[in-house]
Protein backbone atom coordinates (compact mmCIF):
# COMPACT_ATOMS: atom_id res chain seq x y z
CA UNK A 1 0.00 0.00 0.00
CA UNK A 2 2.98 2.42 0.68
CA UNK A 3 3.77 1.80 -2.99
CA UNK A 4 0.22 2.98 -3.98
CA UNK A 5 0.75 5.94 -2.00
CA UNK A 6 4.32 6.70 -3.50
CA UNK A 7 2.74 6.37 -7.12
CA UNK A 8 0.17 8.52 -6.57
CA UNK A 9 2.59 11.23 -5.24
CA UNK A 10 4.79 10.25 -8.03
CA UNK A 11 1.81 11.08 -10.86
CA UNK A 12 0.43 14.17 -8.86
CA UNK A 13 3.90 15.82 -9.98
CA UNK A 14 3.33 15.95 -13.13
CA UNK A 15 -0.07 16.92 -12.96
CA UNK A 16 -3.55 21.95 -12.88
CA UNK A 17 -6.38 19.41 -12.83
CA UNK A 18 -9.56 21.16 -11.78
CA UNK A 19 -11.27 19.16 -14.20
CA UNK A 20 -14.30 19.42 -12.31
CA UNK A 21 -13.95 23.54 -11.65
CA UNK A 22 -13.68 26.41 -13.64
CA UNK A 23 -10.44 26.33 -16.13
CA UNK A 24 -7.70 28.49 -14.94
CA UNK A 25 -4.12 28.81 -17.63
CA UNK A 26 -2.21 30.49 -14.87
CA UNK A 27 -3.10 30.07 -10.61
CA UNK A 28 -1.82 33.11 -8.90
CA UNK A 29 -2.71 35.70 -6.50
CA UNK A 30 -3.70 37.98 -9.08
CA UNK A 31 -6.09 35.74 -10.75
CA UNK A 32 -8.42 35.16 -7.87
CA UNK A 33 -6.95 37.81 -5.15
CA UNK A 34 -10.02 40.24 -6.99
CA UNK A 35 -11.81 40.89 -9.95
CA UNK A 36 -8.95 42.02 -12.10
CA UNK A 37 -10.23 42.14 -15.76
CA UNK A 38 -10.24 45.93 -15.89
CA UNK A 39 -8.28 47.07 -12.91
CA UNK A 40 -4.50 47.10 -11.83
CA UNK A 41 -1.67 48.58 -13.40
CA UNK A 42 -0.18 47.13 -16.51
CA UNK A 43 1.67 43.66 -15.96
CA UNK A 44 2.22 40.61 -18.71
CA UNK A 45 0.72 37.95 -16.27
CA UNK A 46 -2.97 40.50 -16.32
CA UNK A 47 -2.90 39.06 -20.00
CA UNK A 48 -4.04 35.86 -18.58
CA UNK A 49 -7.31 37.78 -18.17
CA UNK A 50 -7.01 40.36 -20.62
CA UNK A 51 -4.26 41.10 -23.09
CA UNK A 52 -5.60 44.65 -23.47
CA UNK A 53 -4.02 45.66 -20.02
CA UNK A 54 -0.48 45.21 -21.13
CA UNK A 55 -0.33 48.40 -22.43
CA UNK A 56 -0.81 50.07 -18.80
CA UNK A 57 2.58 49.71 -18.36
CA UNK A 58 3.71 53.58 -17.61
CA UNK A 59 6.02 55.54 -19.82
CA UNK A 60 8.54 55.83 -16.85
CA UNK A 61 8.38 52.40 -15.87
CA UNK A 62 9.08 51.43 -20.10
CA UNK A 63 9.98 47.89 -19.53
CA UNK A 64 8.85 45.23 -17.55
CA UNK A 65 10.88 42.62 -16.37
CA UNK A 66 9.49 39.10 -14.55
CA UNK A 67 12.33 37.19 -14.01
CA UNK A 68 11.02 35.04 -11.87
CA UNK A 69 7.14 34.89 -10.39
CA UNK A 70 6.23 31.38 -8.47
CA UNK A 71 3.00 30.62 -7.48
CA UNK A 72 1.66 27.66 -4.83
CA UNK A 73 -1.76 26.86 -3.67
CA UNK A 74 -3.42 24.03 -1.41
CA UNK A 75 -6.03 22.82 -0.11
CA UNK A 76 -6.84 23.82 3.31
CA UNK A 77 -8.24 20.55 4.81
CA UNK A 78 -5.25 18.42 2.98
CA UNK A 79 -2.86 18.84 5.77
CA UNK A 80 -5.24 16.94 8.34
CA UNK A 81 -5.79 13.97 4.95
CA UNK A 82 -1.96 14.15 4.75
CA UNK A 83 -1.68 13.58 8.29
CA UNK A 84 -4.20 10.70 8.81
CA UNK A 85 -2.51 9.21 5.91
CA UNK A 86 0.77 8.90 7.23
CA UNK A 87 -0.24 7.65 10.83
CA UNK A 88 -2.50 5.05 8.85
CA UNK A 89 0.50 3.80 6.41
CA UNK A 90 2.63 2.80 9.51
CA UNK A 91 -0.87 0.43 10.27
CA UNK A 92 -2.83 -2.02 8.26
CA UNK A 93 -4.62 -1.70 4.96
CA UNK A 94 -8.16 -1.72 7.44
CA UNK A 95 -6.69 1.46 8.53
CA UNK A 96 -5.71 2.94 5.45
CA UNK A 97 -9.34 2.22 4.34
CA UNK A 98 -10.78 4.26 7.47
CA UNK A 99 -8.76 7.09 6.12
CA UNK A 100 -10.00 6.79 2.75
CA UNK A 101 -13.76 6.53 4.29
CA UNK A 102 -13.74 9.27 6.60
CA UNK A 103 -12.77 12.10 4.19
CA UNK A 104 -15.40 9.99 1.38
CA UNK A 105 -15.97 12.52 -1.26
CA UNK A 106 -13.94 15.60 0.20
CA UNK A 107 -11.16 17.45 -2.50
CA UNK A 108 -7.40 17.88 -2.40
CA UNK A 109 -5.58 20.00 -4.53
CA UNK A 110 -2.52 21.10 -5.33
CA UNK A 111 -0.95 23.60 -7.47
CA UNK A 112 2.31 25.48 -8.94
CA UNK A 113 2.89 28.06 -11.69
CA UNK A 114 6.03 29.55 -12.85
CA UNK A 115 5.97 32.49 -15.24
CA UNK A 116 8.45 34.35 -16.64
CA UNK A 117 8.11 37.33 -18.87
CA UNK A 118 9.55 40.81 -20.13
CA UNK A 119 7.55 43.82 -21.76
CA UNK A 120 8.40 47.22 -23.64
CA UNK A 121 6.05 50.02 -24.12
CA UNK A 122 6.67 51.29 -27.49
CA UNK A 123 6.22 54.83 -28.91
CA UNK A 124 3.39 53.22 -30.31
CA UNK A 125 2.14 50.11 -28.70
CA UNK A 126 3.19 47.91 -26.04
CA UNK A 127 4.41 44.15 -26.97
CA UNK A 128 5.31 40.94 -24.54
CA UNK A 129 6.50 37.68 -24.21
CA UNK A 130 5.76 35.19 -21.44
CA UNK A 131 6.61 31.36 -20.85
CA UNK A 132 4.76 29.67 -18.23
CA UNK A 133 3.91 26.00 -16.69
CA UNK A 134 1.03 25.46 -14.42
CA UNK A 135 0.73 21.87 -12.80
CA UNK A 136 -1.42 20.35 -10.77
CA UNK A 137 -3.93 17.27 -9.38
CA UNK A 138 -7.30 16.74 -7.86
CA UNK A 139 -7.67 14.00 -5.46
CA UNK A 140 -11.20 12.77 -4.54
CA UNK A 141 -10.62 9.54 -2.09
CA UNK A 142 -14.29 7.32 -2.21
CA UNK A 143 -15.46 4.55 -0.63
CA UNK A 144 -15.10 1.93 -3.84
CA UNK A 145 -17.72 0.63 -5.34
CA UNK A 146 -18.72 2.05 -8.55
CA UNK A 147 -16.70 5.36 -7.92
CA UNK A 148 -13.82 3.50 -7.57
CA UNK A 149 -11.14 4.34 -4.13
CA UNK A 150 -9.58 7.21 -5.61
CA UNK A 151 -10.15 9.52 -8.16
CA UNK A 152 -7.25 11.20 -9.84
CA UNK A 153 -6.77 14.32 -12.46
CA UNK A 154 -4.09 16.42 -13.56
CA UNK A 155 -1.90 18.44 -16.41
CA UNK A 156 0.40 20.04 -16.99
CA UNK A 157 0.84 23.41 -18.91
CA UNK A 158 3.94 24.42 -20.73
CA UNK A 159 3.24 27.56 -22.87
CA UNK A 160 4.82 30.81 -24.34
CA UNK A 161 2.39 33.57 -24.72
CA UNK A 162 3.22 36.51 -26.89
CA UNK A 163 1.19 39.86 -26.37
CA UNK A 164 0.74 43.25 -28.00
CA UNK A 165 -1.78 46.33 -26.96
CA UNK A 166 -2.39 49.73 -28.16
CA UNK A 167 -4.54 52.67 -27.36
CA UNK A 168 -6.39 55.48 -28.85
CA UNK A 169 -8.05 58.60 -27.55
CA UNK A 170 -11.57 58.85 -28.19
CA UNK A 171 -13.34 62.29 -28.18
CA UNK A 172 -10.31 64.20 -27.17
CA UNK A 173 -10.98 62.90 -23.66
CA UNK A 174 -11.50 58.72 -23.21
CA UNK A 175 -8.64 56.24 -23.90
CA UNK A 176 -9.41 52.53 -25.31
CA UNK A 177 -6.80 49.80 -25.24
CA UNK A 178 -6.87 47.25 -27.20
CA UNK A 179 -4.80 43.81 -26.89
CA UNK A 180 -4.42 40.76 -28.99
CA UNK A 181 -2.37 37.34 -27.58
CA UNK A 182 -1.06 34.05 -29.14
CA UNK A 183 -0.43 31.38 -26.61
CA UNK A 184 0.98 28.28 -27.76
CA UNK A 185 0.53 25.16 -25.42
CA UNK A 186 1.74 21.74 -24.51
CA UNK A 187 -0.17 19.52 -22.53
CA UNK A 188 0.36 16.39 -20.50
CA UNK A 189 -3.93 15.33 -19.13
CA UNK A 190 -5.22 12.30 -17.53
CA UNK A 191 -7.95 11.30 -15.57
CA UNK A 192 -8.93 8.31 -13.78
CA UNK A 193 -11.03 6.50 -10.78
CA UNK A 194 -8.42 3.76 -9.68
CA UNK A 195 -10.65 0.64 -8.78
CA UNK A 196 -8.81 -1.28 -5.49
CA UNK A 197 -7.98 -4.26 -8.46
CA UNK A 198 -6.22 -1.76 -10.50
CA UNK A 199 -4.26 -0.45 -7.18
CA UNK A 200 -3.44 -3.92 -5.95
CA UNK A 201 -2.53 -5.47 -9.29
CA UNK A 202 -0.21 -2.89 -10.37
CA UNK A 203 1.15 -1.49 -6.75
CA UNK A 204 4.78 -2.13 -7.65
CA UNK A 205 4.56 -0.34 -10.66
CA UNK A 206 0.99 2.03 -11.05
CA UNK A 207 2.90 5.53 -11.85
CA UNK A 208 3.65 3.66 -15.40
CA UNK A 209 0.16 2.14 -15.70
CA UNK A 210 -1.32 5.28 -15.03
CA UNK A 211 0.68 7.04 -17.77
CA UNK A 212 -0.04 4.43 -20.18
CA UNK A 213 -3.51 3.82 -19.71
CA UNK A 214 -4.80 7.19 -19.24
CA UNK A 215 -2.31 9.84 -20.18
CA UNK A 216 -3.29 12.34 -23.20
CA UNK A 217 -0.69 14.64 -25.10
CA UNK A 218 -1.69 17.91 -27.10
CA UNK A 219 -0.63 20.57 -28.76
CA UNK A 220 -2.50 23.61 -28.73
CA UNK A 221 -2.83 27.54 -30.62
CA UNK A 222 -5.01 29.53 -29.01
CA UNK A 223 -6.25 33.26 -29.44
CA UNK A 224 -6.91 35.97 -26.85
CA UNK A 225 -8.27 39.76 -27.92
CA UNK A 226 -9.79 42.10 -25.18
CA UNK A 227 -10.45 46.16 -25.03
CA UNK A 228 -10.28 47.93 -22.02
CA UNK A 229 -12.13 51.17 -22.36
CA UNK A 230 -11.01 54.39 -19.68
CA UNK A 231 -14.14 56.75 -19.58
CA UNK A 232 -13.28 60.28 -18.05
CA UNK A 233 -16.56 61.47 -18.47
CA UNK A 234 -17.30 61.83 -14.42
CA UNK A 235 -14.96 64.62 -13.07
CA UNK A 236 -14.15 62.65 -9.53
CA UNK A 237 -14.75 59.08 -10.78
CA UNK A 238 -12.42 57.05 -12.97
CA UNK A 239 -14.40 54.51 -15.01
CA UNK A 240 -13.50 51.70 -16.89
CA UNK A 241 -14.94 49.12 -18.85
CA UNK A 242 -13.27 45.65 -20.13
CA UNK A 243 -14.18 42.52 -22.07
CA UNK A 244 -12.10 39.54 -23.17
CA UNK A 245 -12.19 36.42 -25.22
CA UNK A 246 -9.79 34.00 -24.30
CA UNK A 247 -8.83 30.87 -25.66
CA UNK A 248 -10.10 30.99 -29.32
CA UNK A 249 -9.08 27.93 -31.56
CA UNK A 250 -8.84 24.27 -31.50
CA UNK A 251 -8.26 23.79 -27.86
CA UNK A 252 -12.02 24.11 -27.38
CA UNK A 253 -12.79 21.51 -30.07
CA UNK A 254 -11.52 18.73 -27.81
CA UNK A 255 -15.16 17.01 -26.35
CA UNK A 256 -13.48 15.66 -23.54
CA UNK A 257 -12.15 16.75 -20.13
CA UNK A 258 -9.06 18.25 -20.88
CA UNK A 259 -10.53 21.06 -23.37
CA UNK A 260 -9.59 24.76 -22.74
CA UNK A 261 -13.07 26.57 -22.80
CA UNK A 262 -13.33 29.66 -24.90
CA UNK A 263 -14.57 32.43 -22.83
CA UNK A 264 -16.29 35.74 -22.73
CA UNK A 265 -15.63 38.11 -19.87
CA UNK A 266 -17.10 40.75 -18.70
CA UNK A 267 -15.62 44.22 -16.17
CA UNK A 268 -16.21 46.96 -14.83
CA UNK A 269 -14.01 49.26 -12.36
CA UNK A 270 -14.09 52.71 -10.43
CA UNK A 271 -11.92 54.55 -8.57
CA UNK A 272 -11.78 58.02 -7.04
CA UNK A 273 -10.22 60.65 -8.40
CA UNK A 274 -10.78 63.41 -5.57
CA UNK A 275 -8.29 66.33 -4.00
CA UNK A 276 -7.16 67.23 -0.69
CA UNK A 277 -8.31 65.22 2.47
CA UNK A 278 -10.93 62.66 0.49
CA UNK A 279 -7.79 62.07 -1.82
CA UNK A 280 -7.39 59.26 0.49
CA UNK A 281 -10.20 57.30 -1.07
CA UNK A 282 -8.01 57.27 -4.44
CA UNK A 283 -5.91 54.15 -3.03
CA UNK A 284 -8.87 52.33 -3.40
CA UNK A 285 -10.54 50.77 -6.26
CA UNK A 286 -13.70 48.36 -6.72
CA UNK A 287 -13.78 45.87 -9.36
CA UNK A 288 -16.69 43.37 -11.18
CA UNK A 289 -16.25 41.08 -13.19
CA UNK A 290 -18.65 38.41 -15.52
CA UNK A 291 -16.59 35.70 -16.39
CA UNK A 292 -17.72 33.30 -18.87
CA UNK A 293 -21.31 35.14 -19.99
CA UNK A 294 -21.81 32.50 -22.52
CA UNK A 295 -21.71 29.60 -19.81
CA UNK A 296 -19.27 27.48 -21.73
CA UNK A 297 -17.46 26.28 -19.25
CA UNK A 298 -18.50 22.49 -18.38
CA UNK A 299 -18.06 19.78 -15.72
CA UNK A 300 -16.63 16.44 -15.89
CA UNK A 301 -17.37 13.54 -13.23
CA UNK A 302 -15.48 9.81 -13.80
CA UNK A 303 -17.08 6.57 -12.83
CA UNK A 304 -15.63 3.28 -14.29
CA UNK A 305 -12.73 5.24 -16.01
CA UNK A 306 -15.34 6.73 -18.02
CA UNK A 307 -15.54 10.27 -18.48
CA UNK A 308 -18.68 12.17 -19.06
CA UNK A 309 -19.40 16.64 -19.19
CA UNK A 310 -22.09 18.12 -18.14
CA UNK A 311 -23.30 21.91 -17.67
CA UNK A 312 -22.29 24.40 -15.37
CA UNK A 313 -25.33 26.80 -15.57
CA UNK A 314 -24.76 29.08 -12.02
CA UNK A 315 -24.41 32.20 -12.86
CA UNK A 316 -22.81 32.95 -8.72
CA UNK A 317 -20.04 31.01 -10.28
CA UNK A 318 -19.31 33.64 -12.83
CA UNK A 319 -19.81 37.18 -10.94
CA UNK A 320 -16.94 38.03 -9.09
CA UNK A 321 -15.82 41.64 -7.40
CA UNK A 322 -13.70 43.00 -4.96
CA UNK A 323 -11.61 45.90 -3.37
CA UNK A 324 -8.30 47.21 -3.77
CA UNK A 325 -6.65 49.30 -1.25
CA UNK A 326 -3.27 50.77 -1.52
CA UNK A 327 -1.72 51.24 1.81
CA UNK A 328 1.49 52.62 0.71
CA UNK A 329 3.30 53.32 -2.63
CA UNK A 330 6.57 54.38 -3.15
CA UNK A 331 9.42 54.27 -5.18
CA UNK A 332 11.14 51.12 -3.37
CA UNK A 333 7.78 49.98 -1.49
CA UNK A 334 4.57 49.13 -1.88
CA UNK A 335 1.81 47.41 -0.20
CA UNK A 336 -1.93 46.85 -0.91
CA UNK A 337 -5.12 44.43 0.02
CA UNK A 338 -7.53 42.60 -1.31
CA UNK A 339 -10.92 41.62 -0.33
CA UNK A 340 -13.60 40.21 -2.25
CA UNK A 341 -16.12 37.51 -3.67
CA UNK A 342 -15.24 34.93 -5.82
CA UNK A 343 -17.55 31.91 -6.28
CA UNK A 344 -19.82 33.72 -3.89
CA UNK A 345 -17.30 33.20 -1.36
CA UNK A 346 -14.88 35.71 0.58
CA UNK A 347 -11.64 35.81 -1.05
CA UNK A 348 -9.00 37.94 1.03
CA UNK A 349 -5.42 38.79 0.10
CA UNK A 350 -2.00 40.78 1.20
CA UNK A 351 0.56 42.21 -1.25
CA UNK A 352 3.76 43.26 -0.24
CA UNK A 353 6.19 45.06 -2.59
CA UNK A 354 9.68 45.81 -2.51
CA UNK A 355 12.33 47.28 -4.92
CA UNK A 356 13.03 44.25 -7.11
CA UNK A 357 10.50 41.30 -5.28
CA UNK A 358 6.99 40.71 -4.53
CA UNK A 359 5.57 38.60 -2.05
CA UNK A 360 1.79 38.13 -1.89
CA UNK A 361 -0.64 35.49 0.06
CA UNK A 362 -4.37 34.68 -0.95
CA UNK A 363 -7.29 32.69 0.21
CA UNK A 364 -9.87 31.95 -1.75
CA UNK A 365 -12.81 29.02 -2.07
CA UNK A 366 -13.38 27.03 -5.64
CA UNK A 367 -16.40 25.23 -6.16
CA UNK A 368 -16.14 21.82 -7.18
CA UNK A 369 -19.84 21.11 -8.09
CA UNK A 370 -22.06 23.08 -11.13
CA UNK A 371 -24.03 24.60 -7.92
CA UNK A 372 -22.89 26.77 -5.35
CA UNK A 373 -22.78 24.55 -1.99
CA UNK A 374 -22.37 20.77 -2.97
CA UNK A 375 -18.55 20.82 -2.85
CA UNK A 376 -16.95 23.62 -2.21
CA UNK A 377 -12.89 23.55 -1.26
CA UNK A 378 -11.53 26.37 0.57
CA UNK A 379 -7.46 27.15 -0.72
CA UNK A 380 -4.66 29.24 0.08
CA UNK A 381 -2.27 30.47 -2.54
CA UNK A 382 1.39 32.13 -1.43
CA UNK A 383 3.49 33.77 -4.51
CA UNK A 384 6.89 35.58 -4.83
CA UNK A 385 8.18 37.28 -7.87
CA UNK A 386 11.68 39.00 -8.82
CA UNK A 387 10.52 41.91 -10.92
CA UNK A 388 11.19 45.00 -12.02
Amino acid sequence: MKKILLSIITISSLAQAANSEFFKMNVSSETVGMANLTSGKGMINATFRNPASLHRITNEEGFEVNLLDMSVSGSSSFVDFAQDMQTAIDGTTEDILDVVKKYNGSNFNFNSSIFSSIAKKESKFTWGIGIFNTTGVNLQPHNGGSEGFIEAAGSNYLGITLNASKDWKLFNRDTVNVGVGVKYISSTTFRTNLSPTELLDNQNDLANYILDNYKKDNTYMTLDIGAIYDLKYFKNIKTSFGISILNLGEADSIEEYYRIPTTVNLGYTIQPQLEGKLALFNRASFSIDFNDIFFNQTMSSTVNNNTTLYADNDLLKRINYGVNVNLLDSKYFNSNINLGMYQNAYTAGINLRTAISEFSFTTYQEEISPEIGLLSDRRYIFSTSIKW
